[in-house]
């Protein structure tokens, strides 16, 4: 790699803008020194707006008391009452209706009615004891460890749910065997039972081998009809299971009638060749999402967690976490996977020791295909305040993107505290933000506001954006249709640190070269009404092939980039005014990355002048 220092002007005019890419061959560095340009169009916040729903915010008026944790698993449930706004489940599994006494951990499940903004305006609680059904509840049974919403399954017009009851014992010697099962729920639109079925060992036409301690039911998730058989399947997480060594865990997935009675079952686990990496103790099947076609095969996939893998620990006991993004064939089995860790899949996550990484996943889908994942015993700001992270995958299942949200990252207002648990429990719950863009509710299942019961847990709602969206010149005739992504690889640039980036440009114009500018942000000249041009401290070379093409790594000496610094990528185009397309000024997202900690990726999508 060959790096050219040149000297500029006060002000740097296209033409020698654009001069520069003769100069500089692809994968060359020029270093500027200096210059200056445009103001930058900074992205629009990732983070819009939020509302927190607990014993004393967000409108609830349901009666939690101490370590219900309320907000331990999530589901959106669609419009239940049809007053043309979505609604949430929240369980909360270590309620003691039914039980009898304080720590009986029947568990129960709360229906939110909702207002637009998110805020409750009735709730429904669902237990041994309410919500107009007569359920054969024990103590720790933990109904509401996990929930699923499922359509409208019996054709009535009203959402049906799904819960999980890992502590059930049907079919078990004894109180303890936690076997587990599932109650497929048939609501009124009043969020009342109307009818029910259990699925478990001894009941519902599982037909499936359960054992004593395989938790069935802790996780759940309805992606749809997955085998176009008219049938709704359901998802099912037994993390405890031992067929492919102890605690190594396993998924089912189960084909539902209208009634809610299983079809048929398909069994997802260590002995598949796709999963044989799985070990004991790796709890697979902790977490579980559908991610619709996500690699556009015809087939529905899925994304599991398996909070007790060990990648980048000490030791067999590290439990840091991973998330299994599983390409299923048409039979409901494991074509091939893609694991998700701090040492795999592109992830390059800063993931500690015991931060359970994949105790819950989430879909929010959408062109940039994003996986939320929660950690739930992270402890950034204080011991087990738990994070989420917020995923773009590529089609192949490794993460181009990511950013974190925690007490002290991702500019999450909270306030979070210690042993708050945050992203227990996800749930993508559609554009309640009303911006075209999906929004997530993430639970704590042990926070305790000032004045409400000690654990007894809340759900935040995030109203999200897209985090790279940038205003695009009106110039005719200029390339359209071009995508620009960048990977950083490396550090934010501090003194001595070396910083590396990866380019890929599709779509843009044939044979042209090019020049990506980086630098600090300095008001300047605009260019094409919203097209501005930054104040380059660095050059890099471009040339795009025969079909608009361009995949290039870019390596920057130490402490040539700084947290903060903009860029903007311009190319030769005979087409355009001016014999140039550029892409908006923006602001590169590596303020996200820790010093000497790997980064994180980010993209900039349909840049260039339309």
């Amino acid at each position: 790699m060959v790096s050219h220092k040149l000297m500029l002007g006060t002000v740097m005019g296209v033409a020698s803008l654009m001069g520069l890419a003769g100069a500089a061959a692809a994968n060359e560095l020029v270093d500027l020194g200096g210059g200056s340009g445009g103001q930058p169009v900074t992205p629009t916040e990732l983070l819009l707006g939020m509302q927190k729903v607990s014993a004393t915010s967000g409108g609830f008026d349901g009666d939690l008391s101490a370590h219900d944790r309320f907000g331990s698993s999530l589901a959106a449930l669609g419009d239940v009452d049809g007053d043309g706004v979505d609604d949430l489940a929240v369980g909360a599994p270590f309620d003691d209706d039914g039980g009898g006494l304080s720590n009986s951990d029947v568990g129960a499940v709360w229906i939110l009615l909702r207002h637009a903004d998110g805020s409750v305006r009735e709730s429904i609680k669902i237990s041994a004891s309410e919500g107009g059904w007569l359920p054969a509840l024990n103590p720790g049974d933990g109904f509401g460890a996990a929930v699923a919403g499922l359509g409208d399954l019996d054709g009535d017009g009203v959402p049906d749910l799904a819960v999980g009851a890992p502590g059930d014992d049907d079919g078990g010697a004894n109180q303890q065997a936690d076997l587990g099962a599932v109650y497929i729920l048939l609501l009124q639109p009043d969020g009342q039972v109307k009818s029910f079925r259990k699925l478990s060992q001894t009941t519902g036409d599982l037909g499936a081998g359960l054992s004593s301690g395989d938790g069935f039911g802790s996780a759940l998730a309805a992606p749809g009809d997955m085998g176009a058989d008219g049938l709704t399947e359901l998802v099912v997480g037994a993390p405890f299971d031992d067929a492919a060594g102890e605690d190594a865990g396993a998924v089912w997935i189960l084909d539902l009638a209208a009634d809610g009675s299983v079809d048929a079952t398909t069994r997802i686990d260590g002995q598949q060749a796709a999963l044989a990496e799985l070990e004991a103790g790796d709890w697979f099947g902790w977490s579980v999402t559908g991610l619709s076609d996500f690699d556009q095969d015809g087939d529905v996939d899925l994304a599991v967690g398996a909070i007790g893998d060990d990648d980048g620990g000490a030791n067999a006991l590290s439990n840091r976490g991973a998330v299994w993004i599983l390409f299923l064939d048409p039979l409901g089995g494991v074509d091939h996977a893609a694991k998700l860790s701090s040492q795999a899949g592109g992830a390059e996550l800063e993931l500690d020791d015991t931060d359970y990484f994949g105790s819950s996943v989430a879909w929010i889908g959408g062109e940039a295909n994003r996986l939320a994942v929660g950690a739930r015993f992270d402890d950034d700001g204080a011991l087990n305040v738990g994070a989420v992270y917020l995923l773009e995958l590529d089609l192949d299942g490794s993460v181009q993107w990511s950013v974190k949200f925690s007490a002290t990252q991702g500019d999450f207002p909270g306030p979070l505290a210690a042993v708050d648990n945050f992203g227990t429990a996800l749930a993508a719950v559609g554009d309640v933000g009303g911006n075209a863009f999906g929004d997530l509710a993430i639970g704590a299942p042990g926070d305790e506001d000032a004045g409400g019961p000690d654990n007894s847990g809340a759900v935040w709602e995030l109203f999200l954006n897209e985090p790279d969206a940038l205003s695009i010149g009106d110039g005719p005739g200029a390339a359209t249709g071009t995508t620009i992504r960048f990977k950083a690889l490396g550090t934010s640039g501090g003194a001595g640190e070396s910083f590396a980036l990866d380019l890929t440009v599709q779509g843009g114009p044939p044979g042209s070269a090019g020049v990506l500018v980086l630098g600090p942000p300095t008001p300047g000249l605009p260019v094409l009404g919203q097209i501005l041009i930054p104040a380059p401290d660095l050059v890099v070379g471009l040339v795009l092939d025969g079909n608009g093409a361009l995949d290039m790594h870019v390596e920057l000496p130490g402490g040539s980039i700084a947290p903060g610094f903009v860029g903007q990528v311009w190319f030769s185009d005979e087409h355009a005014p001016g014999g140039f397309s550029a892409s908006s000024a923006f602001t590169l997202p590596f303020g996200w990355v820790v010093p000497g900690i790997p980064g994180p990726s980010g993209n900039v999508e349909d840049m260039l002048t339309p």
